[in-house]
């Protein structure tokens, strides 16, 4: 989730052997530069895919559908850039990491690996 070039799917697929990948991103800019890389690095036929979504409606339709993953990346841009805007963000972070938890598989368990690089 916010996938930008889509570099945590790709290694995902390349290094990780998962059998699929999905990233999701709200720049269309940053989309079309991870489906880009994911030909470069000859992943182009396989189960890889980029959406143009905001992530937060991404999930709440992924959870609707009861979609599971075993491995979610959630690395959103900096919400928080100063001290003064941490409440608002924290409050962010918290909605977008519960949302991330109820798209692990809830059968087998798996992975939330959260990214920040707020204040």
């Amino acid at each position: 989730l916010c996938c930008d070039n889509g570099e945590f799917a790709l290694n995902a697929m390349i290094r990780g052997s998962a059998a699929s990948a999905v990233g999701v991103d709200s720049s269309q800019d940053a989309v079309d530069a991870a489906m880009a890389n994911a030909e470069l690095n000859g992943l182009a036929g396989k189960d890889i895919s980029f959406v143009k979504d905001d992530i937060a409606r991404f999930m709440k339709s992924a959870i609707e559908a009861d979609d599971e993953f075993d491995v979610i990346v959630l690395d959103p841009p900096k919400l928080a850039p100063s001290v003064s805007s941490l409440d608002k963000a924290s409050r962010k972070y918290h909605a977008l990491n519960r949302d991330a938890m109820n798209l692990i598989d809830k059968s087998r368990g798996g992975l939330l690996l959260t990214c920040t690089c707020s204040a």
